[in-house]
């Protein structure tokens, strides 16, 4: 054989080689392409279900706090006011004596409890709660606390006058007093105080305590079903929320959802 033919041999023989290995190359990619596209799909039809099925969790934690709302506002509420006009007219009726003054107590009492539970009415109930500006139902909160509770509460917020939606409000509204209810019960704190931020692209709330912390055996408290009605809430608006705490040094959680 002649020189020539075997260097066309060996020229043709690269070349199909040379295809081969590019249309390997190809396949591989597009095949990895077409995983990664499926793998995506994937994700996002399992976001999209856990995303639903949150939702109808949360709707369903919404029409229960709604019927206990209404129940207080019907119910004890209209019967601690009756119970009101009875002990003043009780009160009127007997003369200036010690029984007297017991009974001016207890109406002043029953007065409170009577404000206090139709603060916690509106305060359950998701529609009224949608129908007020987030920094008002978050300080009646406060106040709420304050009512029962020998706990400095502080509330600040900076930034530009953003008007959140309705549901944005109420979810971001149930955060809150579920970390205020944490607090209240475990945390053993002196002060809570909430930061509440609205940036032109970013709305930040930061709640803490200055309380005994989680230690290594209470991390389960990450897992409890309140804070992971937390953590589900701030995914339903697209954010985060991140649990920061030292043992004997308080904790801090921060919402970041988007504002626009």
């Amino acid at each position: 054989m002649s020189d020539s033919y075997l260097l066309a041999v060996f020229i043709g023989g690269t070349v199909i080689i040379t295809m081969f290995a590019a249309m390997m190359t190809i396949f591989l990619i597009v095949q990895k392409h077409r995983q990664n596209r499926t793998r995506m799909e994937r994700q996002q039809t399992d976001f999209a279900t856990k995303s639903s099925m949150m939702s109808s969790r949360i709707e369903l934690q919404e029409q229960a706090l709604e019927f206990v709302a209404q129940e207080i506002h019907d119910n004890l509420g209209q019967v601690l006011s009756f119970s009101c006009l009875q002990l003043a007219d009780i009160r009127n009726s007997v003369p200036e004596s010690d029984l007297r003054g017991r009974l001016s107590n207890n109406l002043d009492v029953t007065r409170k409890a009577v404000r206090e539970l139709r603060m916690l009415s509106h305060n359950l109930s998701g529609r009224l709660v949608e129908q007020r500006p987030l920094n008002e139902v978050v300080e009646s909160e406060l106040e709420r606390i304050r009512s029962f509770c020998p706990m400095e509460c502080k509330l600040t917020v900076t930034g530009a006058d953003i008007e959140l939606p309705p549901e944005t409000r109420l979810l971001i509204f149930r955060i809150v007093q579920e970390a205020l209810q944490n607090v209240v019960k475990h945390s053993e704190a002196k002060s809570v105080a909430i930061r509440m931020n609205y940036g032109h692209r970013l709305f930040t709330l930061k709640l803490s305590d200055d309380g005994k912390g989680i230690n290594n055996t209470e991390n389960e408290a990450n897992r409890s079903l309140g804070m992971t009605n937390m953590r589900q809430r701030a995914r339903l608006m697209k954010g985060d929320l991140l649990v920061s705490s030292n043992e004997g040094r308080g904790t801090l959680i921060t919402l970041n959802i988007p504002s626009r």
